[in-house]
């Protein structure tokens, strides 16, 4: 009997300890995959630094080379205007004062269509002034976007944010495709502006990519107030949405659903990670496609000690 006791308890032994050999197995496997998903995070975190650092490097020297001669052809354009403006008042006056030789210049002008130079010189005038302040604006823009002045938190006007990453994306605007914008007044933001304007480029792109795969369709931005403490963008659009098997995906990193060559699949992941930063919430509406809403939520007033550049939790 004490043989077959101790038998037994041998047995009972090494079931526990296979019992906790598997647990252990199983909390090694949890482990190996989390620090697996951690370096595939730090590993797009690193890939985005470096091309972000990167455009901000070209935007600079962009927009230096361009802002000088913008400068100077909008001074000349300014020269030009008065120079034509003093021309047509001397073309008047000699008109005036010689009235003698009145047959033969307007003959001169009939010849030379004088006439129709004349007042199309203001037209195409005004459409090179018009064309060298909106490139201005495009450099400002681009300035604005990368913020590359402001690497700390700063107060931000979201609305202005997304503006001027609309601007930068009208050049998609065409055919079928709309977009349209709803934007409340909002508190000002305590963020890291060229991140969150990263991210609204990310989530704008990619709206815009859906309506075009299909042919068109509208792209809605709107923002609000969604609490005292709280704001709320959300990037809607009429595209052919997220397929159900595919949602708990699309803040992985390197997923994309896109053709090769058209995404690297680090937009959404790294977007998550900057919103995580700030301790918001970037969530896709469990709504089924077709369509795709995306919600960045913004606590007015972020944890300073938690939103460094380096600190990237899920949440």
């Amino acid at each position: 009997m004490d043989t077959i006791a101790n038998q037994a308890a041998i047995a009972l032994e090494n079931a526990y300890s296979f019992e906790e050999l598997d647990n252990l197995r199983q909390n090694l496997e949890r482990e190996v995959h989390a620090r697996t998903r951690e370096l595939r995070d730090t590993q797009a975190q690193l890939v985005h630094a470096e091309k972000m650092a990167s455009l901000g490097q070209l935007v600079a020297g962009v927009a230096h080379e361009l802002n000088n001669p913008l400068g100077a052809v909008d001074g000349n354009l300014a020269v030009l205007q008065d120079y034509v403006n003093r021309l047509r008042d001397g073309l008047t006056a000699y008109e005036q004062a010689a009235p003698e030789r009145r047959t033969r210049f307007e003959d001169i002008r009939s010849q030379l269509d004088l006439d129709s130079v004349v007042s199309d010189l203001d037209h195409l005038l005004a459409t090179c002034t018009e064309g060298s302040q909106r490139a201005r604006r495009i450099v400002q823009d681009l300035r604005t976007f990368s913020r590359l002045d402001e690497a700390e938190l700063k107060q931000v006007d979201l609305n202005a944010a997304l503006r001027v990453t609309l601007d930068l994306l009208q050049h998609r605007v065409r055919g079928d495709v709309r977009i349209e914008t709803s934007l409340a007044a909002l508190p000002r933001v305590e963020c890291y502006a060229s991140q969150l304007n990263q991210v609204f480029l990310n989530l704008l792109t990619n709206a815009l990519d859906a309506v075009e795969s299909v042919g068109g369709g509208v792209v809605h931005v709107s923002s609000r107030v969604r609490s005292d403490d709280c704001i709320e963008i959300t990037v809607r659009d009429s595209g052919p949405g997220v397929p159900l098997a595919l949602r708990d995906k699309i803040f992985d990193p390197f997923f994309t659903t896109k053709p090769v060559g058209r995404g690297t699949g680090l937009g959404l992941s790294i977007s998550y990670s900057i919103i995580a930063k700030h301790h918001g919430r970037l969530e896709l509406d469990p709504a089924p496609p077709p369509g795709c809403t995306f919600r960045v939520v913004l606590p007015v007033r972020p944890v300073v000690s938690t939103v460094a550049a380096g600190a990237v939790d899920r949440i």
